[in-house]
């Protein structure tokens, strides 16, 4: 009786452990425990304090992480508070660095071949690029573009609407509105040469030919134009 009583009980045993599985995760839920590591699907686990070669350990590193705080990986891109970031690095939100010390800095490296460094793009609604500051051979550069208009600060000089690099001091390439509210505020220009003219206001025509001249030759003012060979002048009178 007792050896039918045994066999009986092996045989419901046996039952058990047969009718016995792991199940894989939920894929809903795909950082849930899934199969014990070393398991018969090749899933290793951390063995002799050294971390054994596995697709997955136990669960899913990247289901892990999205549940970190809002930080997402997708694609080798980081998202934070973003769920499909397109950037290596995309922050939805405000972002604060804090650097307490003169030798914390942020560092943007870039180099192409027309010599431009690292970029610092604050940017506008509907693509359009309103400011940034960048690095061109070893010079600040601040400009802004939006629909067509365009100015750059570099070297010292001013450049609007002109994105043709010719560097001067101020270089408008639109029309420029002068207003002051009292006569306290002027239009000064200044410059000495050796046969004494002072600072001249010049009317510049195309091809190279400068139409009108005004200037201040030894104290008195002068008008002049020339173009084509043809010149004339106002002076003392």
């Amino acid at each position: 009786m007792q050896t039918i009583s045994k066999i009986i009980f092996s045989l419901l045993l046996m039952v058990q452990i047969t009718s016995f599985a792991f199940a894989d995760a939920d894929p809903a839920n795909p950082a849930k425990t899934q199969k014990p590591c070393g398991f018969t699907d090749d899933m290793n686990c951390f063995e002799n304090r050294q971390v054994a070669d596995a697709d997955e350990i136990n669960a899913n590193f990247k289901a892990l992480l999205n549940r970190i705080d809002n930080i997402y990986s997708v694609n080798g891109n980081i998202g934070i508070n973003t769920t499909n970031p397109l950037q290596k690095l995309e922050v939805s939100g405000d972002t604060f660095l804090n650097g307490n010390t003169k030798t914390n800095y942020l560092v943007i490296n870039k180099q192409n071949s027309s010599g431009e460094g690292g970029e610092l793009v604050l940017k506008g609604s509907n693509g359009h690029n309103d400011l940034a500051i960048d690095n061109l051979n070893g010079n600040c550069r601040v400009f802004g573009f939006d629909e067509g208009k365009y100015f750059e600060i570099f070297q010292g000089s001013l450049i609007v609407g002109n994105d043709t690099k010719i560097y001067r001091n101020l270089d408008v390439s639109m029309d420029a509105y002068l207003h002051k509210t009292t006569y306290a505020h002027h239009i000064i220009l200044t410059k000495q040469g050796d046969s004494g003219e002072g600072g001249e206001l010049r009317l510049q025509g195309s091809n190279g030919y400068s139409d009108l001249a005004i200037d201040n030759f030894y104290g008195h003012c002068r008008v002049f134009g020339f173009g084509e060979g043809k010149l004339f002048e106002i002076h003392n009178g």
